[in-house]
């Protein structure tokens, strides 16, 4: 199972319209109001590694992979992380699945902007269970806070359906905003969709293919101008297989 990513930009995009939804299509120019300052829309035959870590041998909390940079591949403008089934060790630990992470630590990270993401999911009904993609962001210095622009779960019945989440810290200091959005009639997460994040001061927007989805502000959420969200973040773009969700 993987996930295919056309097109990731600090900003906003419009969204792709296209007849074939396994076909990444072209990215528009930024709209009006935004100033594009970073993308990648993966041309070549590798990833670009002056903007993205791969990583390789890693293990996450919880999770039954090990990441493996073989598992992150670029071909034909288009970006895919996969899991595998194989039996893996790496640095003392072994894992009946592999699985794939990217990230912009210590290359790219920015306070407050738009970030958005092009991709179809591996969320097939029938053919996904453990599949648990995500497109989110983490502060540069591993302390308290999380954004969470997108993540799916691959499970029946929710392959129609993201989950958008901000995070305090992860003690319960403070619960978790989080908000499921259900994709319209018809469609799917295995089906590309733009994801998008709008980070200011006073209010976090997000948004999937154009559609306002979730807004939290300092009414909703007082602790949105916490010193954690006042600092810079970079992005994380994973599949996970497995975990407590």
């Amino acid at each position: 199972r993987a996930i295919y990513a056309d097109n990731i930009s600090v900003v906003s995009l419009t969204p792709v319209s296209t007849t074939d939804p396994t076909d990444p299509g072209t990215p528009p120019a930024p709209p009006s109001g935004w100033r594009l300052v970073w993308a990648d829309e993966f041309t070549g035959s590798s990833v670009n590694t002056s903007k993205w870590g791969v990583r390789n041998g890693t293990v996450g909390t919880n999770e039954l992979s090990i990441h493996r940079s073989n598992n992150v591949s670029v071909s034909n403008g288009i970006l895919k992380i996969q899991a595998k089934r194989e039996r893996y060790t790496a640095g003392g630990n072994t894992r009946d699945y592999t699985s794939g992470y990217l990230d912009t630590i210590r290359k790219a990270s920015w306070t407050y902007g738009r970030f958005e993401m092009r991709a179809k999911l591996p969320t097939a009904q029938g053919q996904s269970k453990g599949m648990w993609p995500a497109f989110w962001l983490r502060p540069d210095d591993g302390g308290d806070g999380e954004i969470d622009i997108m993540e799916a779960i691959g499970q029946s019945g929710s392959d129609n359906r993201v989950s958008q989440t901000l995070w305090y810290d992860y003690r319960g200091t403070k619960p978790r905003q989080v908000h499921e959005d259900r994709l319209p009639s018809g469609t799917s997460s295995g089906s590309y969709h733009v994801y998008a994040l709008e980070w200011e001061k006073n209010e976090m927007r997000w948004y999937v293919d154009g559609r306002l989805t979730y807004t939290r502000t300092t009414s909703t959420t007082p602790w949105i101008n916490a010193p954690q969200f006042q600092k810079p973040y970079n992005i994380r773009l994973n599949l996970q297989v497995g975990g407590s969700w």
